[in-house]
């Protein structure tokens, strides 16, 4: 006996269309659902990279900062030593008493100081010594440059005294005691400002010297 088939054609192909929509809407659907959770997933990799970049730039500032900082502590341990070596030399050929002593010896009435300044001036030990003084003079203006012929090297120290008189005639009698004094030598009037502070004048002036009278030699 024939089989026969009951269910129309038409019916049967609609049937398999409506399943081919079916997975076909379930396969847009997931691929709708992937592509959100790639745009979740590169989005957070955005946030998280940006934290990161902020947080190494932050950290890039923090250490410029503590470089600059510790460049800063460094040149004051080195000003610091400085004077440290300065004062050392000093205390060490008893430079330091024989300048006060001289200072003491060679006191003026109506002359006084605010300043002492320490500091060392390289020179050939053959040659003058001429000083420069101020902040940034570190070596004499007729120091020999290294290497020549028939010189050798040397430190003298020097000082530079700041300081205020009731005049000019009294600041060059001090120049002159000052001079007299043992142990001190090439005396130099700097500079000399005359000024009126609370209706009398006095005379600013700023004066080098040498504590030593020859440079000391350097090994």
């Amino acid at each position: 006996m024939a089989d026969f088939n009951l269910i129309p054609e038409s019916y049967l192909r609609a049937q398999i269309l409506r399943r081919r929509m079916k997975w076909f809407g379930i396969a847009v659907a997931a691929l709708v659902c992937l592509v959100a959770l790639a745009r979740l997933l590169v989005g957070w990799g955005i946030q998280t990279e940006s934290r990161a970049a902020q947080r190494l730039e932050t950290e890039s500032r923090t250490l410029v900062q503590a470089k600059s900082s510790a460049d800063d502590y460094r040149q004051q341990i080195q000003t610091v030593e400085r004077k440290l070596k300065a004062l050392e030399d000093l205390r060490g050929r008893n430079r330091l008493p024989r300048l006060f002593n001289a200072l003491d010896a060679a006191y003026q009435s109506g002359v006084w100081f605010d300043a002492i300044r320490y500091y060392r001036s390289e020179v050939g030990v053959a040659g003058n010594s001429e000083g420069a003084p101020g902040a940034a003079a570190a070596a004499s203006t007729n120091a020999v440059a290294p290497g020549a012929p028939g010189q050798s090297r040397g430190f003298e120290q020097r000082v530079e005294l700041s300081g205020h008189a009731l005049s000019h005639l009294l600041v060059a009698e001090y120049i002159r005691a000052l001079g007299r004094q043992p142990g001190v030598t090439d005396v130099r009037l700097l500079s000399t400002n005359l000024r009126t502070s609370a209706n009398a004048q006095m005379v600013d002036f700023r004066v080098s010297l040498l504590c030593d009278e020859q440079p000391v030699r350097q090994p």
